[in-house]
């Protein structure tokens, strides 16, 4: 339950795309394409912003271990 609620937490501070985008990729298995299409992205700009939000809170949960 504290895992959930720090995740809930870490993803409740990103930008609403961002968020969605790491959801329906990591959450729901969508495809990069897929995320594409329905954040009205190209699939490289998901994919960068993918590996950026994933840096960022692998950044934050390091200085909170």
């Amino acid at each position: 339950l504290v895992n959930r609620d720090l995740a809930e937490k870490l993803l409740a501070g990103l930008d609403a795309k961002d968020r969605l985008a790491l959801t329906l990729y990591h959450a729901e298995d969508r495809s990069v394409a897929e995320v594409a299409r329905v954040v009205g992205w190209s699939e490289s700009n998901v994919k960068a912003r993918l590996m950026r939000t994933r840096k960022y809170l692998r950044n934050l949960l390091d200085r909170l271990g």
